[in-house]
């Protein structure tokens, strides 16, 4: 949670106000290393829909779970900015290809460094 906090660019005090919790509660979570509530974590999820809910609960993948749709919205919106066209599927699908692999490479590179 503090991660993620961190990531919106906002206070602990606000990122538990925002789930419905009182404003000392991510901070107490941090300083007495407590457990996050299941009904906390339920609720993140909820406010935050862009959250991945599987690495807020064991911290694996990635935290964001439009990483990759946001790659390749802003990849065609930059086509059409440059006003290149897209003539077909098959060059939509080379796009989106180049756009996968270059997460999984992204991935593989972060393994190594861990």
């Amino acid at each position: 949670m503090v991660l993620f906090a961190n990531h919106l660019g906002i206070s602990h005090r606000q990122f538990s106000l925002s789930i419905g919790a009182s404003s000392g509660y991510l901070n107490r979570i941090v300083t007495q290393g407590s457990n996050v509530g299941g009904d906390y974590i339920e609720k993140c999820v909820e406010v935050y829909p862009d959250l991945n809910p599987l690495w807020l609960i064991t911290g694996e993948g990635e935290m964001m779970k439009s990483n990759v749709k946001k790659s390749i919205d802003d990849i065609i919106e930059e086509k059409i900015d440059q006003k290149l066209s897209i003539k077909d599927n098959s060059e939509i699908m080379l796009l989106i290809r180049a756009i996968i692999e270059k997460e999984l490479q992204e991935l593989k590179g972060k393994e190594k460094l861990t």
